[in-house]
């Protein structure tokens, strides 16, 4: 299964998207006195930044890709077409990519990278622009130990109480090098079911039993964990991490509520590339919208060769990766949970009456039962779970308990 765009995910939800990281990230240092707040200018033309996401490494097929950098205040980007995109190691072997879909390039299936080698990434776009990353290293991976949670309560003084569930934290085993830089990404699937099974439906005005009352009633979401976490064993007498701690999902939600599956990628970096990911974490953990204590700083490593001045977003790294996909289990019963659900009300059961008045724009309509009999139409998403996002499918690397 594939991540997200890594790059474009970290920085969607934060409020000027790809914009912002004109004025934070790439060449541009912006000094800031403790939580003062900043609202850089944005040029008319740097909504036409090209923006690259993509790495090498030696599991999979490399995938890059292209867009412009969106207006502030939108989350969607332009996808390039039609670039001439491809991969040069440090002994002269070309891999040419395939446009697979709008803005993707995608190498051949059998196309890996090899620990030792450098590479390095050339585009060619339509406009005769070429653009060129420096050489990156490919180190060899550094496989991981133990993925294991452990039940802790965070204070938030912004919220009226505090949140209790699942820390995550990593192990790996010890380097063959005494310095490593790690980047780790995470993509999350739980189970989960909503509050009441389907009884009835109701379509072109007539009320029949609901075949199957299981098939709406749970549900599996994946999505990637957006966070960004890096590590550099420098500076350790032992090259080995031991319980570095990765996100936090509170009992706030379902998530925990079934079973949650988390699938992890380690990738070993060259020390430029953890430091352009350790900035991203940075400006990604920072106080609210450009709020900061300290500069920034995150070149990346890509150029226009007919135009050096020209900012271009992102970076293309190599590096080795290891991955691992771990089950965990609701916590114990001593975990209280806290998120809502769902009550039939009395405008329920009146809606049930209020059925063979309904626009047939509505139908099908779905009809739960109380346990006395009562008949009622609730609201869809606690009564089919995909209304949250999930899809009835159980996928293929799931393992129930």
């Amino acid at each position: 299964m594939k991540f997200v765009s890594n790059l474009q995910y970290i920085l969607k939800p934060r409020i000027l998207n790809n914009a912002r990281l004109v004025a934070f990230s790439l060449a541009f240092t912006v000094i800031l006195s403790c939580n003062e707040t900043y609202w850089p200018k944005i040029n008319a033309s740097d909504e036409r930044l090209l923006v690259v996401d993509g790495h090498i490494t030696n599991c999979n097929p490399c995938l890059i890709t292209l867009s412009n950098a969106s207006r502030i205040y939108t989350v969607a980007n332009t996808p390039i077409t039609g670039c001439e995109v491809s991969l040069k190691d440090n002994f002269g072997i070309v891999e040419n990519l395939i446009e697979s879909a709008p803005g993707s390039y995608t190498s051949s299936n059998g196309f890996r990278g090899i620990a030792g080698r450098s590479y390095k990434l050339i585009i060619r776009t339509p406009s005769n622009q070429t653009y060129e990353s420096t050489f990156e290293q490919l180190y060899a991976p550094t496989e991981i130990e133990s993925v294991y949670t452990e039940i802790e309560t965070k204070y938030n003084p912004n919220q009226l109480y505090s949140k209790i569930g699942y820390q995550f934290y990593i192990n790996t085993q010890e380097s063959v090098t005494d310095t490593n830089y790690f980047l780790w990404r995470l993509q999350a699937t739980y189970k989960y079911n909503v509050d009441f099974k389907i009884r009835y439906i109701f379509d072109r005005r007539t009320l029949k039993i609901f075949p199957n009352t299981d098939s709406l009633f749970t549900c599996w979401h994946t999505f990637t964990v957006n966070q960004v976490f890096t590590y550099s064993t420098e500076g350790l007498s032992i090259p080995k991490v031991d319980r570095f701690p990765l996100h936090f999902v509170s009992t706030d939600t379902r998530q925990l509520s079934i079973r949650y599956s988390l699938l992890l990628k380690q990738f070993s970096l060259t020390k430029n590339a953890f430091i352009f990911w350790k900035e991203l974490e940075r400006i990604h953990t920072a106080d609210g919208p450009f709020n900061a204590q300290q500069p920034f700083q995150a070149k990346g490593n890509i150029s226009n060769k007919n135009d050096p001045n020209e900012i271009v977003l992102g970076y293309f790294f190599a590096a080795g990766v290891s991955e691992r996909r771990v089950f965990f289990e609701r916590p114990p019963s001593s975990v209280p949970f806290y998120y809502s659900t769902c009550e039939l009300t009395q405008q329920d059961y009146e809606s049930y009456n209020d059925l063979w008045m309904t626009d047939p724009g509505y139908w099908p309509i779905y009809v739960t039962q109380d346990p006395y009999g009562g008949r009622a139409v609730t609201h869809p998403a606690c009564i089919d779970c995909r209304e949250s996002g999930g899809v009835i499918a159980k996928p293929d690397f799931w393992i129930d308990e």
